[in-house]
């Protein structure tokens, strides 16, 4: 029954293997009995804690089961958990404490990219030439491209040059 109840109302598929106990509480008579599941992972246990909900509109309801000590100081902290959630703290009873948490502001949405740096403020006018860096040397082992690529011949040069000769030449035939 209780196997039933939890494959269709809270939907979660599970079988007898995961249960390492059951027994109900109180006297047999005519009042409604609770029954006190034992489950052997407490991965599971979360599991159904969090798809309670799923109970809801039904007759069905579920519980942590606390110690008789518990209870009653569990009864004791409501007074003082209603006022702190008044007062606008957020709070909660965990097992026989009450949790307060002051933090009034909303949590910062956290980025992963890094802030922006300011840039400093300019020591120098804008007017004054500011000296720039020498270059370092070239490092040995560090090849230069220009030391790859071979120049053109200079005989083209020289073509020019003496086609500028005949040039002026003729200029002077013509005067």
């Amino acid at each position: 029954m209780v196997i039933n109840i939890i494959n269709t109302y809270i939907k979660i598929s599970w079988d007898t293997y995961n249960i390492e106990a059951v027994r109900r509480l109180g006297i047999k008579g005519k009042k409604v009995r609770p029954i006190v599941i034992t489950f052997n992972t407490l991965g599971f246990k979360l599991n159904i804690q969090k798809n309670k909900h799923n109970l809801q509109n039904t007759s069905y309801y579920l519980k942590e089961d606390y110690p008789f000590e518990v209870l009653i100081k569990r009864k004791e902290l409501q007074v003082q958990l209603q006022k702190e959630k008044d007062a606008g703290n957020t709070a909660f009873i965990k097992y026989d404490k009450i949790i307060i948490l002051t933090n009034k502001n909303p949590p910062q949405k956290q980025s992963s990219k890094r802030n922006l740096s300011e840039s400093p403020e300019k020591l120098h006018p804008v007017n004054q030439n500011v000296q720039q860096t020498s270059k370092q040397p070239l490092k040995k082992n560090k090849g230069d491209m220009k030391n790859y690529i071979t120049q053109k011949p200079k005989l083209i040069l020289a073509h020019t040059e003496s086609t500028q000769r005949q040039s002026k030449t003729s200029d002077y035939n013509t005067e």
